[in-house]
């Protein structure tokens, strides 16, 4: 499977300056941080793994470099929290084991991607992407404590004449694709893709301590 990101680099590669706006949402709820407030009591193995991730409802490839970047992201974000006595390898013996499912649904107008390309960004092309973490903490004997799903939608618009706007965009686009929808570069997350897969991670985090799990 392979995700398909907001579109706005993959515009900008093909026709050349562009302007892209990028912005969450705001379904996760505020998480204040670290989330411990008394000593951790138990060690964590977290395993990381790509669920379905469609674009238009077409499933997709998932580059190792994803996967990677979001494992890492992932697990500093459990080392972090001040909730474990230990963040050990997936495949260790620990206190808890965090199975963790991503998905991605991309959605966008091939049409409007198309015009927008042709006409060098004057026609504008929105990405609707929405990213979904399912995690599944388990003890040691692999009985499921509590499975926790949080979700996050990233809008993107592309016009040409947003390059103005760039500038002041803390939310640059996830992966860059050209004008096929084809993923264009394999090197994983950005740094706002990074962001979002932390913030995600705490929201999951914050409901599993909140529910007296951790």
């Amino acid at each position: 499977m392979r995700p398909k990101g907001v579109a706005c680099l993959g515009i900008a590669t093909a026709v050349g300056l562009c302007g892209c706006v990028t912005f969450r949402r705001g379904e996760l709820p505020h998480t204040a941080w670290p989330v411990a407030a008394a000593p951790a009591k138990h060690s964590v193995s977290v395993v990381v793994a790509p669920d379905s991730m469609t674009t238009n409802g077409v499933p997709v490839d998932v580059p190792i470099a994803w996967v990677w970047s979001a494992r890492e992201r992932i697990r500093k974000t459990y080392a972090d929290s001040g909730l474990f006595t230990a963040l050990l390898d997936e495949d260790e013996l620990a206190d808890l084991r965090s199975e963790v499912h991503l998905s991605q649904i991309s959605e966008f107008s091939k049409p409007l991607f198309a015009l927008c390309s042709s006409t060098g960004a004057l026609v504008p092309v929105r990405g609707v992407d929405r990213y979904t973490m399912r995690t599944e903490l388990k003890n040691a004997e692999g009985d499921v404590l509590l499975s926790i799903e949080r979700s996050e939608t990233v809008v993107t618009w592309v016009q040409a004449f947003l390059v103005f706007a760039v500038p002041f965009q803390p939310n640059m686009p996830f992966f860059h694709y050209d004008v096929n929808g084809a993923l264009a570069s394999r090197m994983g997350f950005s740094t706002q893709a990074k962001r979002l897969m932390r913030d995600l991670s705490r929201a999951t985090l914050d409901e599993a301590h909140a529910k007296g799990v951790l």
